[in-house]
């Protein structure tokens, strides 16, 4: 056999299977560690989707919060006013309150939206935006 023969027959049966099992340990390390981040994340998201409906709670349960956010609305509704010329409808327009408080106001988001409130076949008709918009401003009265 030749020296080059004895090299790649050395490299195939001893070098390659120590360096096979190195990198498939690497990679299962790897793959648990992404799995374990993965993990991480969902329970921490989880966590704050939790807190923040603790809080939306906490703020529907106080009559100075909801009061709060009443004259946080009208100051930005001057304010968009102002800087716009656009006078929004927030009270009676979802589509409109969503502009103002900078949220996606498409109908796919409001389909969401009115899914939360028990809307069935929300179709986004001005009477069901109305509807809408009515059920959010009855939460925070």
């Amino acid at each position: 056999m030749s020296i080059l023969s004895r090299i790649i027959s050395a490299i195939e049966t001893r070098i390659y299977p120590r360096v096979k099992e190195t990198v498939d340990a690497v990679v299962g390390s790897a793959e648990t560690v992404a799995q374990d981040v993965k993990d991480v994340v969902i329970a921490g998201v989880q966590k704050i989707e939790a807190a923040t409906e603790e809080i939306t709670q906490v703020i529907l349960d106080s009559p100075p919060a909801r009061e709060r956010i009443r004259v946080t609305l009208e100051e930005a509704r001057t304010y968009h006013k102002v800087e716009t010329g656009e006078d929004l409808d927030y009270l009676h327009s979802i589509v409109d309150l969503l502009k103002l408080i900078g949220e996606d106001s498409s109908l796919d988001n409001r389909k969401k939206l009115a899914a939360e409130f028990g809307m069935a076949q929300y179709y986004g008709t001005a009477e069901q935006n109305q509807k809408l918009s009515s059920l959010i401003m009855e939460k925070l009265k």
